[in-house]
């Protein structure tokens, strides 16, 4: 055969294997839709699940800076002889759910002592529960 025409093969038969749901052997992956009209919630990403369980372990509650998330988050996922400066690659990361969490109104955002847009606000902050957190 032709790769050209073994190309359009395989789709074909990964295309009927998904409508049918009936799969050649090693040749397609089904995915099987639901007959429920409800959609589920999104689950929330592991980092912002991290600033949530971080953000409720404070007793008292208090605010927490991104970088304290960071090494905590870090340390959960850490192994045997990891670096101890691992948090940095989890701090963008931080900031970046941490305004996702914001504006689902899940958490707050603090700046020099204010709620702060999390679309606009620049510097160094703390995260807060909010009140739907």
């Amino acid at each position: 055969m032709w790769p050209i025409f073994q190309h359009w093969s395989a789709a074909i038969v990964s295309f009927t294997a998904t409508l049918t749901g009936h799969a050649p052997a090693g040749r397609a992956t089904l995915c099987y839709m639901s007959d429920s009209n409800e959609l589920s919630a999104p689950e929330l990403d592991p980092v912002a699940q991290a600033i949530l369980e971080h953000l409720s372990l404070q007793n008292p509650p208090q605010d927490v800076k991104p970088v304290a998330v960071a090494k905590f988050y870090a340390e959960k996922r850490s192994k045997p002889g990891t670096s101890p400066n691992l948090w940095r690659r989890y701090l963008s990361a931080v900031r970046q759910q941490a305004k996702f969490l914001a504006r689902s109104g899940k958490i707050t955002i603090i700046h020099r002592g204010q709620l702060a847009d999390p679309d606009t606000v620049k510097g160094l902050v703390k995260y807060r529960l909010g009140k739907s957190g």
